[in-house]
């Protein structure tokens, strides 16, 4: 899904072309130069780091050091600056060899990580992959993904049955951008300008798929079959918007419609009874449809409350809602592995779904953790620089990071209507690395590093993409 971020930051409501300022306009000013001051004793972009994950050196044997526990800011800068403490980006060497799944941590907002994996494809392929899974696709489109396969293989294809299948894929690409179509209060222009903003993420994506299909790798639909998942009126929103307005007696007709034990006639009445308790809400046909088809693809609705909207409701929901979609790109994942025995797999979704700690509480495991509940190791990749260096991608993560954080605990707004600033743990490695290889003054280079394999963590890997301006 591409977003299109039009909150306030957590430095109040700034436009998305003006990047965040930190005291004395250090951070704009390490954007516009590309690198920060990095003058002994200053590490002022890196403070926050302290106490966080521990960068050790890349592989066995190497020259490099290791920061211990108690290493400060500066020590932290100076050990990414130090090239012993780089590796070179090569897939056979990232991806371990016992792990038959590598999961690519994607940033939605950028376009260069799709253009990596492209440009990676044959590597991967050499490396014994035979497939793609996609966060893009919904399961019931992958015949979409099929013909276009088909149709750019087959020498026999004529140009009219290739741009077709081409047109289809992309159509799915921009899916997540019609939604705003169902809301009557998104201007004609904004949808314009919402559709303009995307084109890029979905040109990069096409170049991702076709690199796959000429590297022998198969595209395939791993999200769960939610019409209109993301709009703003539509799939997740409606479930949960609709849940609000029931009033709080219907919970156990509720609970009766939800529950995957409850017999077709119990559910048929149920039904009748929630159709009974709201008069007058006219999308209420929608809603109930939307919800039997999330209960009938494996969401569960066991103890959530209706007409709650309370900050725990709130939390629980955003729990399942993620749950629901790692474990069903899980049961893809294991699908194909266990149809192909000898097959390796790529597993290419949001970079919040990928890490080796808990989001959202004992509730919720990340992908990668659902795959390995299925008895598939994976090695997983999270990115820094590329174009998410660029200021309007700070001020994006910022803005989006603050408002998802305060919502899911229940936090109100400042006076402004901005939301205050999420932990600094809470912070993605983009953020922070980014942030780390621009003080170190390689923002400029390509380079990898490991993360110990002890502890919370978000990857095994940590690639830097060259920074553009």
């Amino acid at each position: 899904m591409v977003e299109e971020i039009s909150s306030p930051s957590d430095r109040g409501h700034v436009p998305r072309e003006t990047p965040i300022a930190a005291p004395d306009n250090y951070l704009e000013d390490g954007l516009k130069s590309g690198v920060f001051d990095a003058s002994p004793g200053t590490c002022k972009e890196l403070e926050f780091l302290k106490g966080f994950e521990i960068i050790s050196a890349p592989a066995q044997n190497s020259p490099g050091g290791e920061l211990p526990d108690n290493a400060d800011a500066c020590q932290r800068r100076d050990f990414l600056a130090n090239p012993q403490n780089r590796q070179s980006v090569e897939i056979k060497s990232l991806w371990d060899k016992n792990n038959r799944v590598l999961a690519i941590g994607d940033q939605h907002l950028t376009t260069d990580i799709k253009q990596f994996t492209a440009e990676n494809m044959r590597a991967f392929k050499e490396a014994g992959a035979d497939a793609i899974g996609l966060e893009l696709f919904r399961k019931e489109d992958q015949h979409v993904l099929d013909t276009y396969r088909n149709t750019r293989l087959d020498a026999n294809s004529t140009e009219e049955e290739r741009r077709s299948a081409r047109a289809a894929v992309e159509s799915l690409l921009r899916q997540s951008q019609e939604g705003p179509v169902l809301d009557p209060n998104v201007s004609p222009d904004d949808l314009t300008k919402m559709r303009q903003a995307a084109q890029p993420a979905v040109d990069a994506t096409m170049q991702m798929i076709d690199s796959a299909i000429d590297a022998g790798i198969k595209p395939i639909a791993i999200e769960p079959n939610i019409a209109n998942p993301f709009a703003s009126t539509g799939g997740y929103d409606l479930m949960q918007n609709g849940m609000r307005k029931l009033p709080a007696d219907a919970q156990n007709a509720f609970q009766a419609f939800t529950s995957p034990n409850s017999t077709p006639q119990e559910r048929a009445v149920a039904r009748k009874e929630l159709e009974r308790q709201l008069p007058g809400y006219e999308r209420s046909a929608d809603f109930l449809n939307t919800v039997d088809k999330a209960r009938s693809e494996g969401f569960d609705f066991s103890g959530l409350k209706v007409n709650d909207e309370s900050p725990a409701s709130q939390k629980a929901w955003n729990a399942r809602l993620h749950d629901f979609r790692n474990k069903t790109w899980s049961d893809e994942t294991a699908k194909f592995l266990n149809e192909n025995p000898n097959a390796r797999m790529l597993l290419f979704a949001g970079t919040q779904h990928f890490r080796y700690e808990r989001m959202g509480g004992p509730d919720i495991s990340s992908a990668n953790e659902r795959v390995k509940e299925k008895g598939f190791d994976t090695t997983v990749l999270q990115f820094t620089g590329g174009d998410f260096a660029q200021s309007r991608h700070f001020e994006g993560e910022m803005t989006a990071l603050s408002e998802f954080y305060a919502r899911e605990n229940g936090l109100p707004p400042n006076p402004d209507g901005s939301y205050p600033a999420p932990p600094d743990n809470y912070r993605s490695a983009a953020l922070r690395y980014t942030r780390v290889a621009q003080e170190a003054r390689v923002a400029e280079q390509q380079f990898a590093f490991r993360i110990k394999p002890t502890g919370p963590r978000e990857a095994d890997y940590i690639v830097h993409l060259k920074q553009k301006d």
